[in-house]
């Protein structure tokens, strides 16, 4: 009769999660890649805007909206209320 290479206690113990070896820096380095990319890949493909787009708003909010522009709106503002007040 042949005997068996592992007994009982040694499979199982070599079967448990604890058991394993850890592996190491190489397996957190690649799945933290992984994971990177595929936000990358996400933020591209879920994106709302064109990046010229996206950037123009950035630039518009760390630089304000020139006051050209307010005058305008706030003109136009002005002028859709006296039109809609007017008697």
């Amino acid at each position: 009769m042949a005997t068996p290479s592992r007994t009982h206690k040694e499979a199982g113990r070599l079967s448990h999660p604890e058991a394993r070896e850890p592996q190491g820096w190489g397996a957190l380095v690649i799945g933290t890649l992984l994971g990177l990319a595929a936000g990358v890949v996400a933020g591209l493909w879920f994106a709302p805007e064109s990046g010229a787009e996206l950037r123009s708003q950035a630039r518009e909010r760390i630089d304000g909206p020139s006051v050209d522009r307010l005058m305008a709106e706030a003109k136009a503002d002005a002028r859709r209320y006296r039109e809609s007040h007017a008697e």
